[in-house]
């Protein structure tokens, strides 16, 4: 069993899947660690979407993600892990995974995929600030 080699996070709000195996982005922020998304109110969930991807894999593996804030402290989330099998043949392997919590304030965030329960890989950086982007 080979877990695939990561080679991007796209954060976002959300993915809808479409007919012919399309995807369709739904607010699209970036590209880790290319990333800044301004909040009003970090009393609220955010809704974020990460949309990991990189090269094909093989075995079956249960994955989740891991959020680090600012202190470097895990943000505890209640999103479920998924769990699949991976086939080489499709040339490609993508994770998709949601997060809607608060959070604790502006500041350098990480977000990893975290593979049967333990391994970490890809951790990548985005950043929240307070405000709008609205200038």
């Amino acid at each position: 069993m080979a877990f695939p080699t990561i080679h991007n996070c796209i954060v976002c709000e959300s993915v809808r899947h479409e007919v012919g195996g399309k995807f369709i982005l739904l607010g699209y922020y970036g590209i880790a660690p290319y990333v800044r998304i301004y909040i009003g109110d970090f009393t609220k969930p955010i809704t974020l979407c990460f949309y990991f991807s990189g090269d094909p894999g093989t075995g079956r593996f249960r994955v989740n993600f891991r959020l680090r804030g600012p202190s470097g402290n895990v943000i505890p989330h209640n999103s479920a892990p998924a769990e699949g099998e991976l086939r080489s043949d499709l040339g490609y392997s993508f994770f998709i995974l949601f997060f809607c919590e608060p959070l604790p304030g502006p500041g350098r965030y990480q977000v990893s995929l975290v593979v049967d329960d333990d391994r970490e890989y890809f951790p990548s950086y985005f950043e929240l600030a307070l405000g709008s982007s609205k200038k």
